[in-house]
């Protein structure tokens, strides 16, 4: 447990148990027994995974939480880098840091691609975030994420109805909202898997299309109520790129599941672009890049100048 493996100890860590039907909590109280500042608590209901996160921010008393699943791995520096965070930039909603993709049995699989909005330890004001949302989405990996626990409650909490995308959510609406750090050091690691929460929702593109619907709509209230500062037209935006980057969870998909999934994801693309597309995305490694290309293109063409500037930074940086 790399909780354990922390070079600078944690004050306190909360461990709940979903209402589990086997020796689950009997394992727990073995680890909270001997440990100031652990506790454990045993569900009465199962509450899945957003509101376990809920009762967190309600039960602790701690001014930041942090949450960690069972396929996120924190480096042993991660507590003491992101509390060296916290000290030359207090008073931030959120702070984030950078991570890397694990496979099932720990072997690497390189960085976790994610906009960087700097080079080196900082803190975005909400006007910054608001325009690097806009420019390049969200910098903010959730299980790389420190919470200020008031903030978060004082938003709302995270909101159920979004499923996976929960956190996400939350942590833009404090950065746009009240300001967010941000290291680029690499501390976290997430074993991204088809079984998890997150990817059971990237299977179904059905349920993700209402994700995207839910979450479009939620933005645009939050910000008409003046309960987040959103960006205007961020909600677009984010739709976009969002149904893009979930397409590559069917690369290996049939021609008709690919059909289903493209009317889901992207329903304002007609019935003949989309057996264009669907051609050109079964059509080898080639016709792979030659339809994401072009579905870039169609759906996201407010990124085209952002993707370029990506590009020659990469080409910039790599000698060095």
């Amino acid at each position: 447990m790399s909780v354990l493996q922390q070079t600078r100890a944690f004050e306190t860590v909360l461990i709940i148990d979903d209402l589990s039907d086997d020796n689950s909590f009997e394992i727990i109280e073995g680890y909270c027994h001997d440990r100031p500042g652990w506790l454990c608590k045993k569900g009465t209901e199962h509450r899945g995974v957003v509101e376990l996160c809920n009762l967190a921010l309600r039960e602790l008393d701690t001014e930041y939480v942090a949450f960690l699943a069972a396929d996120d791995i924190l480096d042993p520096q991660y507590h003491g880098q992101m509390a060296d965070l916290i000290r030359a930039f207090p008073g931030q909603a959120l702070y984030s840091c950078r991570a890397n993709l694990i496979g099932p049995n720990r072997e690497a699989r390189g960085l976790m691609r994610s906009p960087v909005p700097a080079w080196r330890d900082t803190a975005l004001s909400p006007g910054q975030a608001q325009k690097f949302l806009l420019a390049e989405d969200s910098w903010i990996i959730g299980n790389a994420a420190i919470y200020n626990r008031t903030r978060a409650l004082e938003l709302g909490g995270f909101n159920r109805d979004l499923r996976s995308f929960a956190d996400g959510y939350l942590s833009r609406g404090l950065a746009v909202t009240f300001g967010a750090g941000f290291t680029p050091k690499i501390l976290v690691s997430w074993r991204r898997e088809s079984g998890g929460f997150a990817g059971s929702d990237a299977g179904d593109a059905a349920g993700y299309a209402g994700i995207l619907e839910r979450t479009s709509q939620t933005i645009c209230q939050d910000r008409r109520e003046e309960r987040m500062a959103f960006p205007k037209g961020y909600e677009t935006r984010w739709r976009a790129r969002s149904a893009f980057w979930q397409l590559v969870f069917y690369r290996n998909a049939d021609a008709a599941s690919l059909d289903r999934v493209l009317q889901s994801l992207f329903p304002k693309i007609g019935k003949f672009e989309r057996l264009v597309l669907r051609y050109l995305l079964k059509a080898g490694r080639m016709g792979w890049l030659a339809g994401r290309s072009y579905l870039f293109l169609r759906i996201r063409p407010f990124d085209i100048l952002s993707r370029l500037r990506q590009i020659v930074a990469v080409s910039v940086r790599r000698p060095g």
